[in-house]
């Protein structure tokens, strides 16, 4: 086996290693929730734990942190990621995990969208196919929904749309910041941040194994290790083929909810699932024949 062979195959592990890991937010969530502990206290917890790991991480490799104008962004960014992650995590406290993960995977196409009128990139017909798939899914994953998980549904949109902005800020990041380095400055300012929502709603804290478990997974492994996970793997497969892989996060959070929170798949569940990684692969595959998936800094969601 050749060296880049074997470089492949490893990011091809990393990079579906970090999609098991974002995937299992739902479930490690879901733990937390059922110790009482309230979303924004989670959140804030797991970017407080994840936060302190990743500046560490990037003082052990010597890199460097932003600086100017993409530090400034990169502040904007973790502004932006508080408002993203607390509808997707309130989203979660309503409506069932994998129609959480599947309506929330419609952000690529959103992203699309919101590229082409603000920068006005082509809209070709793999794109066009795409927003079709991509609207397919959110419909097929919602046919089934109960009414009252709608809401939840609407949050998880609501996430994706947010998610959106803090991609389209990442373009204005010089292309040699460290993406680890990155990652370290946007925890720390939604811990920051998320540190004053939960204390003005009064810090909720896990009471059991179990609870206690969801918040130190979701900051360890949802977090830290999907985050270093996807952008070793994203070092050695490059961002497109990164991204084309991470598809599979609501693949895995549906899998998962199903085996561990005895969620039923439905049809819909699984068509939508199907729908919205075929949107992401069009869309992803589609920017690399355009050269618009730039291979230093990739960012993962979650």
């Amino acid at each position: 086996m050749t060296t880049k062979s074997r470089r492949a195959q490893e990011g091809v592990a990393l990079v579906l290693l970090s999609a098991c890991c974002f995937g299992a937010m739902v479930l490690f969530g879901r733990w937390a929730y059922a110790d009482g502990v309230a979303p924004a206290s989670l959140l804030f917890m797991r970017f407080a734990i994840a936060a302190p790991i990743l500046g560490a991480l990037v003082l052990w490799r010597g890199s460097a942190w932003p600086t100017g104008r993409s530090a400034l962004i990169s502040v904007l960014m973790g502004a932006v990621f508080v408002g993203n992650s607390l509808a997707y995590f309130v989203a979660l406290t309503h409506a069932p995990a994998a129609t959480v993960a599947i309506v929330f995977f419609a952000y690529p196409a959103i992203v699309t969208v919101a590229a082409w009128v603000i920068f006005r990139e082509s809209l070709d017909t793999a794109r066009m196919l795409a927003l079709l798939l991509a609207l397919g899914g959110c419909v097929a994953t919602l046919g089934l929904t109960a009414l009252g998980a709608l809401g939840g549904a609407a949050y998880a949109l609501l996430a994706a749309g947010i998610y959106t902005l803090y991609v389209l800020l990442a373009r204005g990041v010089a292309p040699e910041t460290d993406p680890l380095a990155q990652a370290a400055v946007i925890t720390a300012v939604a811990a920051t941040v998320l540190g004053g929502i939960a204390y003005g709603q009064g810090l909720s804290l896990p009471s059991s194994t179990l609870g206690w478990s969801g918040v130190v997974a979701l900051a360890v492994i949802s977090t830290v290790i999907a985050l270093t996970a996807f952008l070793a793997g994203a070092a050695r497969l490059g961002s497109t083929g990164a991204a084309t892989l991470s598809a599979a996060e609501p693949v895995v959070a549906a899998i998962l909810a199903a085996l561990l929170l005895d969620e039923p798949l439905y049809a819909g569940i699984v068509l939508g699932a199907g729908l919205m990684v075929g949107s992401t692969l069009l869309i992803v595959n589609s920017s690399a024949r355009d050269k618009a998936a730039p291979e230093g800094n990739v960012h993962a969601n979650g």
